[in-house]
């Protein structure tokens, strides 16, 4: 009897060890891409060196109040068949980073707003001209492989 409940004892201790360091190696919700904060600093910097302010079309999609003129200096990438954009609202804004990327045919883009903690705020596409919101699953999955993206994107 003793044997057993030590048996059993040291089984619980084993799984309940082997789930702690699971969940220490699990990434969490949080964790989003391979963005370090000092690569996060550099885009941002990058972003707000360009001298040309660009001017959001349609902002209120991205949750500001409508008729608010949204400014923003972009960091731009090209890749086959896409163009990925890095924006910073001017001036600065608590949550007013974007990643957004675009291509020509079809016409897509897909937009992001996000805050400096890489917490997604509010997405949207615009599909051969509709502009909508966007946002579940994969929002969520977009949201990360932009981020990816510009984790490991060349200056």
């Amino acid at each position: 009897m003793a044997r057993t409940r030590i048996i059993l004892h040291l089984a619980c201790t084993l799984l309940t060890a082997s789930l702690l360091l699971l969940a220490a190696a699990w990434p969490s919700q949080a964790q989003v891409g391979k963005m370090t904060p000092d690569r996060l600093q550099s885009l941002i910097k990058e972003a707000t060196d360009v001298p040309e302010e660009i001017k959001f079309a349609r902002p209120s999609i991205l949750g500001f109040p409508q008729g608010v003129t949204v400014s923003t200096r972009q960091a731009t990438r090209k890749a086959p068949n896409t163009n990925y954009y890095f924006a910073v609202v001017t001036p600065r804004i608590e949550d007013g980073l974007f990643f957004f990327k675009g291509t020509e045919k079809p016409f897509v883009y897909i937009m992001h707003r996000t805050d400096a903690h890489l917490r997604r705020v509010v997405s949207a596409r615009n599909v051969d001209g509709k502009l909508s919101s966007w946002s579940g699953k994969a929002a969520d999955d977009d949201f990360r492989s932009q981020i990816n993206f510009w984790a490991t994107a060349k200056d």
